[in-house]
């Protein structure tokens, strides 16, 4: 299981930024707390994504619906049953 770290941006997409992943859910908790001592992270609703097929590292993906990924210009590239596209 791979747990991944979101963070919700004001128009309610949730967003995976670089290499927010963890191979644990206590360092994923770990790294929420450690953010949130942060003035820029202090008011971020931050949540744990748990899925089985990592997300491609190195860019910043954001999520509507939980299960399709896409990068910043739109195009889906992740989904959670079939990873990477």
């Amino acid at each position: 299981m791979i747990y991944s770290v979101l963070e919700q941006h004001i128009d309610g997409s949730m967003w995976y930024h670089l290499d927010w992943s963890f191979d644990s859910n206590e360092s994923a908790v770990n790294f929420i707390q450690a953010k949130k001592q942060q003035d820029f992270w202090s008011d971020r609703y931050m949540e744990i994504f748990t899925h089985d097929k990592p997300l491609p590292q190195g860019k910043a993906l954001y999520t509507l619906d939980g299960v399709n990924f896409r990068e910043v210009s739109g195009a889906i590239i992740w989904n959670k049953e079939q990873g990477a596209l």
